[in-house]
């Protein structure tokens, strides 16, 4: 007999697995119609191998089972963290768990059913990825990485198997809490994964704040806007060695400079590579900081293909980089990283370095002059002071030369400062100069409309015939509203939410499977996308499941199946809420209730469990029994 999950669930097709379990994509069918969702299973404990290594460090059968039903516990702490999320556009929604003992006594299977989207890296095996869509992705995972901070979570494990896409295009960081739960309790036998995207402070197990996620984030985008290449692997096209991976890790641990991406831009480039900066003092501090400038580069990026290729997009194992060579693990944090004076030593960074002219001429003084007997601990300090002298007077000369000859023979004699300036002066000195030039124009509330408020490079910085300056433009204050998220309320309600932001709206109807009847289904505005007042906002309301066509049959009656269809309703998740809000809920879907009280070490008045689970469907004034928890 088929399994059963959540009561009427079925699974449809295995979507992946990942360090801690599988997860499935499940439906269910009401009256003809599917519906589908994603569902995780974890085994604790993964394997026989955890049982026989505890009972080898001396524990009873009663031990290693009290061991596991503790980490049970705390894995459902995380789901109160995960219900705390639930609803916000850019986090994947947690929508029911179940917490089911295994047969042989010893352990057990948690199932937790969420909504169903689309990873990035399938996502990205089918659709070619622009860099706008990088920049999207970063705004989106940063209003998530917004929510964590409002609740105190850093999610420690942002990286493209973690991301995915809704249907309407936003991009959802998921896998919250039992990641966290499960690396912290289960043992090195069953850890598995790659430090890809870690931060260098989280890989060493150091204290950390939130912005070690900004790290990873920008690791993710890095490698969006690098040929799918993490920093300090060779640059595409050439080909990567093992060692070269070695080389790269090492090196982005130790805390080398981290080289701009190939694509994007050094305006994009400078914003991701001071997101994954090694000192967490010189990265952005708040997501929200993060957001706010790639929002202000969004409208200028142009629609451009990053040529991420098929082939080379991470898998689920975790292994970030596909070139045909066998992966391993590389364990350089049991000793302790050396100095980026030993990584020199030992030539990691092969890159010749540039010479001037001043430094040559101090190595040529430097061969002329005879070496210092070994040994010789007392010196002729008047000869040494004039040979110093000579060096000094010689390099003065030199340098003195250098500055004359970059003055006279530089044509534009440095970018002027044009902070303040309006535009069209600035675009008259540049064109007088024949400097090139480019503008970017965004709202600023710090200076008046055609008022320049940035510039880059920065004044006086010496330009060839190459350089292109590029100037930011002030529109003024920023009178945009943010688009709210409209989906699944009322029409009422979104149409009063949209009258207070005044903006307008055109109300259609469509069918819709995942939406209730009446309630708003889709939008044509993004949530959080900047509108101007006034603006037209197209809101589709849900007109239920498309009905199926129904064959005629004469000798049924009115009272047919046909006739009870609208008599059935889906019962809600009820778990980890409180009393009063499951009975809110049971009396909004038409079902009776009756209450009965457990003692599970859960908070006083919280809801463990119900005795018809949720999705299935019944009829309207069935009762449904929740259990509740007294907090003894």
């Amino acid at each position: 007999m088929e399994t059963l999950y959540f009561n009427n669930w079925h699974i449809a097709e295995l979507i992946g697995s990942g360090a801690f379990g599988s997860v499935y994509k499940i439906v269910r069918e009401d009256f003809g119609e599917k519906y589908y969702a994603a569902m995780k299973l974890i085994d604790i404990p993964q394997s026989e191998d955890e049982i026989r290594a505890l009972s080898a460090e001396g524990m009873s059968q009663a031990d290693i089972s009290d061991y596991y039903t503790g980490m049970a516990q705390e894995i459902v702490e995380e789901f109160k963290l995960m219900s705390k999320l639930k609803g916000h556009s850019n986090i994947v929604s947690y929508e029911d768990h179940m917490v089911l003992p295994k047969e042989n006594g010893i352990g057990w299977t948690i199932q937790i059913r969420m909504e169903l989207l689309t990873p990035l890296p399938e996502y990205v095996q089918k659709h070619d990825m622009s860099l706008r869509d990088v920049v999207a992705l970063g705004i989106d995972i940063c209003k998530a990485l917004e929510l964590c901070e409002k609740h105190h979570i850093i999610h420690r494990d942002v990286k493209p198997e973690n991301i995915f896409l809704s249907e309407n295009g936003d991009f959802k960081l998921g896998d919250f809490g039992v990641a966290k739960t499960m690396e912290k309790t289960m043992s090195n036998l069953s850890k598995k994964g790659t430090r890809a995207y870690m931060a260098p402070e989280l890989a060493r197990q150091e204290l950390c704040t939130g912005n070690v996620d900004i790290y990873s984030l920008g690791l993710v985008m890095y490698r969006f806007l690098n040929h799918n290449r993490l920093p300090f692997l060779p640059k595409y096209p050439e080909k990567i060695k093992f060692s070269d991976r070695e080389k790269a890790e090492f090196l982005r641990f130790s805390g080398a400079d981290v080289p701009l991406p190939q694509k994007g831009g050094a305006e994009l480039g400078n914003i991701v590579v001071k997101a994954c900066a090694y000192s967490p003092e010189k990265r952005y501090q708040k997501p929200h900081e993060l957001r706010a400038e790639l929002e202000e580069i969004y409208k200028h990026i142009p629609e451009e293909s990053i040529e991420c290729k098929v082939e080379n997009i991470p898998s689920l194992s975790g292994h970030y980089i596909a070139t045909g060579e066998e992966e391993r693990t590389i364990n350089i944090f049991r000793t302790a990283v050396p100095s980026m004076k030993s990584c020199a030593e030992k030539s990691f960074v092969e890159q010749p370095e540039e010479i001037s002219p001043i430094q040559e001429a101090i190595a040529e003084i430097q061969e002329t002059m005879p070496e210092e007997p070994a040994g010789s601990e007392e010196r002729d300090e008047s000869k040494g002071k004039g040979g110093k002298l000579w060096i000094l007077l010689l390099l003065v000369l030199l340098a003195g030369a250098g500055v004359v000859y970059g003055y006279f023979m530089s044509p534009n004699n440095g970018v002027p400062d044009f902070v303040g300036m309006k535009d069209e002066k600035a675009i008259e000195i540049l064109k007088e100069k024949e400097i090139q030039y480019k503008i970017h124009r965004y709202y600023n509330d710090d200076f008046d409309k055609g008022k320049i408020y940035k510039q880059s490079p920065e004044s006086r910085t010496e330009v060839n015939e190459d350089t292109k300056v590029v100037l930011y433009v002030s529109k003024g204050k920023d009178t945009r509203v943010e688009m709210p998220s409209l989906l699944n309320l009322k029409k009422s309600e979104a149409t009063e939410s949209l009258d207070k932001l005044n903006l307008k709206y055109k109300i259609k109807k469509k069918y819709s499977t995942k939406y209730k009847k009446g309630r708003v289904c889709k939008q044509s505005k993004k949530t959080g996308a900047k509108v101007k007042a006034g603006t037209t906002v197209t809101v589709w309301i849900s007109k239920g499941a498309k009905p199926k066509k129904q064959t005629t049959n004469n000798s049924s009656s009115s009272g047919g199946a046909g006739s009870t269809q609208s008599s059935y309703v889906s019962v809600p998740s009820l778990t980890m809420y409180t009393k009063s809000e499951a009975i809110a809920k049971l009396r909004n879907q038409g079902l009776n209730y009756s209450v009965s009280y457990v003692s599970e070490g859960y908070p006083e008045d919280i809801v463990t469990g119900q005795s018809i689970g949720s999705g299935r469907s019944v009829q309207r004034g069935t009762t449904v029994t929740i259990y509740v928890d007294n907090g003894e």
